[in-house]
């Protein structure tokens, strides 16, 4: 990670890049976590002019393509229409269809 940042930040010098690379020590400190490649990537994608979306599809295509998929789908269909099957389960203690569910 330390070396892609550290290549980037010679190609794209200002920006993001710059303030994650002069930054990551304090915020490694403050998450108790090291930086993971996706912020490298995200603050790449951004100095490059990515809108959020862009990216982030970008990345989903690069990294697991099969989600990708499944987000350009979904995101057509919207946001509250979940792709679960319709499934009767025998002593199911859950609301039956068309319930609503007393614990809400």
């Amino acid at each position: 990670m330390q070396q892609t940042l550290d290549a980037l930040c010679r190609v794209l010098p200002d920006a993001n890049l710059a303030w994650l690379q002069s930054q990551r020590a304090a915020l490694e400190q403050l998450a108790d976590h090291p930086l993971a490649m996706t912020g490298v990537a995200a603050a790449t994608l951004t100095d490059l002019g990515f809108a959020p979306a862009d990216g982030e599809m970008l990345v989903l295509l690069l990294r697991l393509p099969g989600a990708a998929a499944h987000a350009l789908e979904q995101g057509r269909l919207g946001i509250r229409h979940f792709p679960f099957f319709d499934i009767d389960i025998p002593d199911d203690p859950g609301p039956r269809i068309g319930e609503a569910c007393s614990e809400l």
